[in-house]
């Protein structure tokens, strides 16, 4: 060996042997990822426009959503987290799912740097800028999740699953999805017998808690949950209807991945890990197994509640599936494989980051644009006893369309605002007090094409509507 390539060997060992290459490349990895999370916050900090159906725009939770879903910790703390404020509510989002991303990691590796960057990386799947304009509906759920994590050694198997099928029906049960995350090195050190019993407390739990949440809404309603009509259920009543449901499952778990799997940079991150983790535990195959089982029943577990009803699989509900993908490099912590699985866990990140940012970025410009020109319009909004927004959908998307154009705007991962009642937190968020909307052309006077909207005030109501003349003067406009 020469005298050179002993020298560089050395620069990379600290005292008393300690390789330094690892700490080198986790400090770097952590910057990375901390650079692509404050771009983000960059932007969500300056919203200020949230969702129609966010806590902060309307007041009566039980009658609003309680019937119709049976989040009872919800509806129980919707008084406290209408006080919270939204940004500080963001911030708990991301530490809560950081604090379950590093203990899932850690409980399964010694080595708390990996586990904080993996913890780091987590924070990027796409379903989170999904939800993030419902700033405070699901901080209980999240801060559930936190504390569960802390607490798995902490419980028996049954109280723990029992515990999170109660929080979790409470609040969100897409998130009690993700808890045999947590029992991973379990899962790895003992036998299949213990993954048996996991999987069938992990079954109990939802079921009480399923029964739970039913219970709650019987009790002060008289009557079970009934589930919206957007979420079109279709309850199984023959074998046919089974086999529906079952393409229906089929179609919304191919739907998302497609999305997460969209930028070939992701395909090849997702890829190399599932690679790695094959070469890391090849002599330990029946351990392997074990790991991958549970990894399939996280992602399979969301979507297996449309075989007996039938109901959508939203986006923004898709936490398990991203997890348990992001979870192979979890497999990955071993100290022969975890700096390229550090580079490559970045890798993923910056895949799924390219369409974070450009929704964070959608979604700010929309609503910041749409309520500017309302300031700009119509001055101190306090002024006005009531609004009544009209305007049709396809208005309403026309406009939307302008306003992507014209900045370069795309939204793959959260709802349009091609409707009135989408729009209507943006008259709620300026000051007006009784803002109604309705999906209808407004017969309201002209105006110039130089101006977004149309009105009239009778008294000192406000009844508006899109602007044709704007509409038709900017159908053809391109990005700046």
């Amino acid at each position: 060996m020469s005298e050179l390539t002993v020298k560089l060997k050395n620069e990379f060992r600290g005292g008393e042997g300690r390789p330094l290459l690892w700490p080198c490349v986790a400090a770097l990895a952590a910057a990375f990822l901390l650079l692509l999370l404050g771009r983000e916050l960059l932007t969500i900090m300056k919203i200020d426009v949230w969702r129609f159906d966010a806590v902060y725009n309307f007041d009566d939770y039980f009658s609003y959503k309680f019937r119709t879903e049976g989040r009872w910790l919800v509806c129980l703390l919707f008084p406290l987290l209408r006080l919270v404020p939204a940004h500080l509510s963001i911030l708990l989002h991301l530490a809560c799912l950081w604090l379950f991303g590093y203990c899932c990691c850690r409980n399964f590796t010694e080595d708390r740097a990996y586990s904080a960057l993996f913890g780091l990386a987590l924070l990027q799947i796409h379903p989170y800028f999904s939800i993030f304009g419902w700033p405070t509906t699901t901080l209980p759920t999240v801060l559930c999740l936190a504390g569960l994590a802390l607490a798995r050694d902490k419980l028996p198997l049954p109280w723990f699953f029992v515990a999170g099928g109660v929080l979790f029906h409470g609040g969100f049960n897409n998130f009690y999805d993700l808890l045999p995350l947590l029992f991973l090195d379990q899962i790895r050190d003992r036998d299949w017998k213990y993954l048996l019993k996991l999987f069938v407390w992990w079954c109990v739990g939802y079921t009480i808690g399923f029964v739970a949440a039913e219970a709650s809404v019987y009790i002060f309603t008289g009557h079970p949950v009934e589930i919206a009509p957007w979420r079109d259920p279709q309850p199984v009543k023959s074998l046919s209807d089974a086999l529906r449901n079952a393409c229906k499952m089929g179609g919304y778990l191919r739907d998302h991945a497609a999305i997460l799997f969209s930028r070939r940079l992701t395909q090849f991150a997702a890829g190399a890990g599932l690679g790695i983790s094959l070469f890391a535990g090849w002599r330990r195959r029946p351990e392997l197994a074990r790991l991958y089982l549970t990894l399939l029943a996280v992602v399979l577990s969301v979507y297996a509640q449309t075989l007996p009803v039938g109901i959508k699989i939203s986006f923004r509900t898709s936490f398990p599936l991203y997890i348990a993908v992001l979870s192979v490099y979890i497999l990955c912590s071993g100290p022969r494989v975890r700096t390229a699985a550090a580079v490559l866990l970045c890798a993923l990140a910056f895949g799924l980051f390219q369409d974070d940012v450009r929704t964070v970025d959608y979604y700010y410009t929309v609503t910041s644009t749409y309520k500017n020109e309302f300031l700009k319009e119509f001055g101190a909004p306090a002024q006005y006893a009531g609004l009544r927004f009209i305007a049709s959908n396809d208005d309403m998307k026309a406009l939307e369309a302008i306003v992507r154009r014209r900045y370069d705007l795309e939204n793959k991962l959260t709802e349009g605002f091609g409707s009135a009642m989408r729009w209507s937190p943006v008259a709620q968020t300026c000051g007006v007090a009784g803002v109604t909307y309705e999906d209808a052309i407004p017969e309201l006077p002209q105006r110039s094409p130089r101006y977004m909207y149309v009105y009239k005030l009778v008294g000192n109501y406000l009844i508006m509507g899109v602007n044709p003349a704007y509409l038709k003067a900017n159908a053809g406009q391109t990005a700046k």
